[in-house]
């Protein structure tokens, strides 16, 4: 059995793996593929994050509405400060909108 760090870096791996295809996407002008391959990239890399700290998510893709549903004094400071940014976001791609706005 693996453990919670191995699986939140496959996890990372995969969300890795996922922006370098989003790039390739933009390179050749596929942009509907470029937003599935960033969707797939911020949900692994979501997960990665709750792995991470031994929280448990749910295996179906939209993960942001799930965020809201753990106690909030399990997650990290830093990531309770950009909570509702990262879930909107997570659930705006999943959803497939194209007006995701992200300011830092």
């Amino acid at each position: 059995m693996s453990s919670s760090r191995d699986r939140a870096k496959e996890a990372i791996r995969s969300a890795e793996r996922e922006f370098r295809n989003a790039v390739e996407c933009l390179r050749e002008e596929d942009y509907a593929g470029a937003l599935k391959y960033l969707q797939e990239c911020v949900e692994y890399a979501v997960k990665a994050v709750l792995i991470a700290y031994g929280l448990d998510y749910p295996k179906a893709r939209a993960a942001g509405r799930f965020l809201y549903e753990i106690p909030k004094d399990k997650y990290p400071k830093w990531f309770l400060e950009r909570l509702d940014m990262v879930a909107e976001i997570t659930d705006d791609l999943a959803r497939g909108k194209s007006e995701v706005q992200i300011s830092v």
